[in-house]
């Protein structure tokens, strides 16, 4: 009798410890199955938008080049480096610690220094011409549907002709040419009469 109580409390106990273990590694399972979905959605977001960052930055950056930078003789220039210089633009095709040069086979000239400018004019744009209104050189005014530039200070009304200027001295004489000094009409002539039969000949000369 007393055996099979103890074996009935042992059997009713076991079954209680798997049903409380049992409901408990359920909803640990559920719980640790929810976190893991939770991670995994966002490491799936996260990794869309790296792959999207990427892809524009990717896009954006295609055939731009890096920002120029003046180039220091004490620095390492690493390929793909821009660098300026006093002769223009250059891009480093490899690491080197070489100064930039167009005939130098680390470097690329991207862009040549151009001329300075010289005296380059300022133009002024003053609007529709007014006669009231004083010009100066470089001055641009719009009159009768034109532009017009005063290549002087006052210059007057834009397209207005000046005065006829002064007549020009008269040049030296020059040679006389070649006048006709003897002419004759030839009748027609058989080919077998000869040059004398012909007549006189017309000749040029010089008077």
């Amino acid at each position: 009798m007393d055996a099979r109580i103890v074996e009935r409390i042992r059997a009713y106990l076991f079954n209680t410890y798997n049903v409380a273990v049992g409901n408990s590694l359920g909803r640990i399972r559920a719980q640790v199955r929810k976190e893991f979905q939770a991670e995994l959605d966002k490491l799936r977001g996260d990794l869309g938008d790296a792959d999207s960052n990427l892809r524009e930055e990717f896009r954006v950056g295609i055939g731009r080049l890096p920002i120029a930078k003046a180039w220091n003789p004490d620095e390492v220039c690493y390929r793909g480096d821009c660098v300026v210089t006093r002769d223009g633009v250059f891009q480093a095709l490899q690491d080197t610690p070489k100064p930039p040069a167009a005939d130098h086979p680390h470097w690329i000239l991207l862009a040549a220094r151009g001329q300075d400018g010289r005296d380059a004019p300022m133009l002024n744009f003053r609007g529709v011409f007014d006669a009231g209104e004083r010009y100066k050189r470089f001055d641009v005014t719009e009159f009768d549907g034109n532009s017009f530039v005063a290549v002087r200070d006052d210059p007057g009304i834009p397209g207005e002709v000046g005065p006829r200027g002064r007549k020009g001295e008269r040049g030296e004489r020059g040679k006389d040419g070649p006048q006709i000094v003897s002419w004759a009409v030839l009748p027609a002539i058989d080919a077998a009469m000869t040059d004398a039969a012909r007549g006189p000949k017309q000749l040029l000369a010089p008077v």
